[in-house]
């Protein structure tokens, strides 16, 4: 999965790999933002894949900020973070928000002048959409990507 940012000329990828030096791990996880200028990249996050979420995607809100949003069918549940950066320093890059939601995504959130628009919908498959104007800067179990992979 990736994500360009073209404020800041930056491409995010999202992916996974198995972990043969660790077999008990598994499946890891990791977010990598390239330089599209001078080809330098940073690894933002990297750790184990828990599986909580089965669908994840990578945006970039009005604000040049790349958010990682995660949805499990399983649990009825979606997150969101958002990470901030100097465009032009890598290795600033640091998750500043978080937004947990009720309800599993069947696509990826709208992003607008408004905020952000998840189309959640219960295990049924009837929708209770959800629209926030941000996310929330404080939340109460901090920020753990674990949780989002």
């Amino acid at each position: 999965m990736f994500g360009l940012d073209p404020a800041h000329r930056t491409h995010w990828i999202l992916d996974e790999r198995t972990c043969s030096q660790m077999p008990n791990i598994g499946t890891t996880a990791r977010l990598v933002r390239i330089d599209l200028c001078t080809l330098d990249h940073e690894v933002v996050w990297e750790g184990p894949r828990y599986g909580n979420f089965d669908k994840h995607w990578l945006s970039v809100n009005h604000g040049g900020h790349v958010l990682l949003t995660g949805s499990s069918e399983l649990t009825g549940m979606h997150v969101m973070v958002r990470f901030e950066s100097d465009a032009y320093e890598l290795g600033s890059t640091k998750a500043v928000a978080m937004q947990f939601g009720q309800g599993s995504l069947p696509t990826q959130p709208l992003i607008d002048e408004e905020g952000y628009f998840f189309p959640a919908q219960d295990a049924a498959g009837r929708f209770h959409p959800v629209r926030v104007q941000a996310l929330d800067q404080n939340h109460p179990n901090g920020i753990s990507l674990e949780s989002c992979l």
